[in-house]
């Protein structure tokens, strides 16, 4: 697995987190 990818996973994990956060308020 390549920087690349670790980082678009972190990403995607990050965004996915703030998006729950924002539909819980």
């Amino acid at each position: 697995m390549g920087l690349d990818e670790a980082v678009t996973m972190a990403t995607h994990l990050q965004l996915k987190k703030v998006n729950f956060e924002l539909d819980a308020q």
